[in-house]
């Protein structure tokens, strides 16, 4: 293995840290703010929405292909529509699943 190689592996492994540091630091934001002025936030939707984002860059890294993560995360919402266990929101998430892509649960 030549130096270029290991520069790129380190760069790769720096990157993958650097990622998974940021969304564990932007869930605790969530929670701090959660704790500090409840859920009336759109401090809190941002941060979700950078969690999703750098799972997704996250998930590229680790060689996993957009698709196949969206197909996931399609396959987990219909799980959980299904399971019904004692959320009240399914309906509404059916609803949203249903009007995103057309073929909900």
């Amino acid at each position: 293995m030549d130096n270029k190689n290991i520069i790129d592996i380190t760069l790769s492994v720096k990157h993958i840290e650097n990622l998974k540091s940021k969304i564990l630091s932007d869930i605790a934001r969530v929670f701090a703010v959660m704790a500090e002025n409840g859920t009336e936030n759109v401090e809190i939707s941002c941060k979700l929405a950078e969690v999703i984002v750098n799972s997704y860059i996250l998930a590229k890294k680790l060689g996993f292909n957009y698709d196949e993560v969206q197909e996931n995360i399609n396959n987990r919402l219909k799980l959980a529509i299904l399971s019904e266990d004692g959320i009240s929101d399914y309906n509404e998430l059916s609803d949203w699943l249903k009007s995103r892509d057309g073929n909900g649960a």
